[in-house]
């Protein structure tokens, strides 16, 4: 899933990194973020709330989206 192969999987992602990573909208990122619940890791900077990367793979994985 992860599109960027050159380099190394980020830990956590900004939803306005979705379209570069996931091929998806900013806003369809958002929409996952709220569905997934607590099965994502997330941190809040600001007024970003970032998500594990590997928690986003994994669920996509599951088909869960």
């Amino acid at each position: 899933m992860f599109e960027n192969t050159s380099q190394a999987a980020p830990i956590y992602i900004r939803p306005k990194d979705a379209p570069a990573l996931l091929g998806v909208s900013t806003s369809t990122f958002h929409r996952w973020m709220n569905r997934a619940g607590d099965e994502w890791r997330t941190i809040k900077r600001g007024n970003v709330r970032l998500a594990r990367f590997e928690d986003v793979q994994a669920w996509l994985e599951r088909g869960d989206a």
